[in-house]
């Protein structure tokens, strides 16, 4: 009734049913998911922070221009950090601006996106009270404080 399969044959079946169930991603695909979500993140943020300095030179800016958009950035640099897990750097052969810098200065990488929140906080407070001369002088400081991470850790174009 049953036929015996050989034994190699259960082998190979084996084998492949537990590598296509693993369910697993391949580590390449997960460095390179890792790296397209925190180039969007960053990518919203610039979307973010260039809507706010087109409103800075605007006529009459809108406060609620610049209140929506701390908030987008406030959300974003959230993921700064966390964006940069061990080997999704250049080594992990996927494109990114992303210095070496960043995994061997972890410490003063960590400090900069703490530094990027605590502006987003104070710019968010400041759009917050609807004084639109005060508002527009802290785009600056934010950009400034993207500018100067970049500086750092950023490879130039």
């Amino acid at each position: 009734m049953f036929r015996r399969l050989p034994k190699s044959l259960v082998v190979a079946l084996f084998a492949a049913t537990v590598v296509g169930c693993s369910g697993a991603p391949e580590p390449e695909s997960e460095v390179a998911s890792v790296i397209a979500a925190r180039q969007e993140n960053f990518k919203q943020m610039k979307e973010a922070n260039d809507a706010m300095k087109r409103e800075a030179e605007a006529d009459s800016p809108d406060p609620v221009v610049f209140r929506e958009n701390a908030a987008i950035l406030i959300e974003r640099a959230a993921n700064i950090a966390s964006g940069f897990p061990e080997n999704s750097g250049p080594q992990a052969g996927v494109e990114t601006d992303a210095l070496a810098e960043i995994w061997q200065r972890k410490a003063q990488f960590e400090a900069r996106a703490m530094t990027m929140q605590v502006v987003l906080e104070q710019f968010s407070a400041t759009a917050a009270g609807n004084d639109v001369s005060a508002t527009v002088a802290a785009v600056t400081l934010v950009g400034d404080t993207c500018r100067e991470c970049h500086e750092e850790f950023r490879q130039r174009d």
